[in-house]
């Protein structure tokens, strides 16, 4: 299962020691436990499944995989790429990027906001954005999400990934994987 990226809750017995090592779809309890903590734990896992789920990958130097959308990129942009999906919902600075993007000293964020903005073009094809945060940087997450450029001013370094100690809505009644 772990290797198909199922999630798993594993129920431990009493007097049994839990796994050392586990993996962000995976989870533990020991039984017998109260029904709540199950399905707390239960709905936790099913919101890290979401969240990795559409996460957006690069594969194969440049071929972009988000959702059921695949996108080709030329070498500068799937560099641009490849940088902001490593803090994917989270700021990446302008001096950061230009540093990441040319090593020898010969970038500059004004090259960096050229690169962004081509790569900006062709990601809104597949359901992704490229958010600027004037004279900081910028933030790439999902194009259909709750952001505008006014809440990433707000709060640049805001995650979008959902909060694995949100409460439950009626819609997280069973875990969907």
């Amino acid at each position: 299962m772990a290797g198909r990226g199922v999630p798993r809750l594993l129920l431990v017995e009493p007097g049994t020691t839990p796994p050392a090592s586990i993996d962000v779809q995976e989870d533990w309890i020991r039984i017998p436990a109260d029904e709540r903590d199950l399905w707390a734990r239960l709905q936790r896992l099913t919101l890290r499944h979401r969240a990795l789920r559409d996460r957006p990958r690069l594969h194969d130097g440049g071929v972009l995989r988000y959702r059921e959308r695949t996108l080709a990129l030329p070498e500068g942009e799937a560099q641009v790429a490849e940088l902001l999906l490593a803090d994917f919902g989270h700021l990446v600075l302008w001096d950061d990027l230009a540093a990441a993007l040319w090593p020898d000293g010969d970038g500059s964020p004004r090259r960096a906001t050229e690169r962004v903005a081509r790569l900006r073009r062709r990601l809104t094809g597949v359901g992704l954005a490229v958010h600027t945060i004037r004279g900081r940087g910028v933030v790439l997450d999902h194009g259909d999400g709750p952001h505008t450029d006014d809440t990433h001013e707000a709060n640049a370094t805001h995650d979008i990934a959902p909060d694995p100690g949100a409460e439950a809505t009626e819609d997280d009644t069973w875990p969907s994987w």
